[in-house]
């Protein structure tokens, strides 16, 4: 006796094997169907409800199979509907602008960095809106930008290059 699936328990004879599907239902199979769960799988996918190898079952029923033991699988051909994926980078590139949470923050802030509040990488959000950004984590990238209407530098040097004639303390007043 073999036991598969969830507990289904199969039992391989001389001309055919007894297996326990669903919830308890027993089917037996004949000499002409196979004791390969995988052959069997191929050709009845439709109503085979529990598999051995569940991504041969996900490609033929990916929109009807709810819980999938290669998610992957599932994402690429249902991307729009997927709640939960277990790699939220493909789930963002498709979905970009109605995700809300992402495990990889860069891939989203590249396409909606506009309207991102809060990033983890705060260099490429200045970068592409370094006049409307407020408070930056780098802020050398925002002066060379915005030099002329920064009050307060946090290195004056560079401040001083781009506007000498306007600057009236200068840490180097040789410059």
């Amino acid at each position: 006796m073999e036991t598969v699936g969830f507990g289904g328990r199969v039992i391989l004879g001389a001309t055919h094997w007894w297996e326990t599907v669903g919830f308890g239902e027993r089917v037996a199979l004949g000499a002409t169907q196979k004791a390969n769960p995988e052959v069997y799988m191929e050709t009845n996918a439709a109503i085979f409800e529990q598999e051995a190898n569940l991504e041969v079952y996900m490609e033929a029923n990916a929109a009807i199979f709810e819980q999938e033991a290669n998610p992957e699988v599932y994402m690429e051909a249902n991307a729009a509907i997927f709640e939960q994926e277990a790699n939220l980078e493909v789930y963002m590139e498709a979905n970009a602008a109605i995700f809300e949470q992402e495990a990889n923050l860069e891939v989203y802030m590249e396409a909606n960095a506009a309207i991102f509040e809060q990033e983890a990488n705060l260099e490429v959000y200045m970068e592409a809106n370094a006049a409307i950004f407020e408070q930056e984590a780098n802020l050398e990238v925002y002066m060379e930008a915005n030099a002329a209407i920064f009050e307060q530098e946090a290195n004056p040097e560079v401040y001083m290059e781009a506007n000498a004639a306007i600057f009236e303390q200068e840490a180097n007043p040789e410059v």
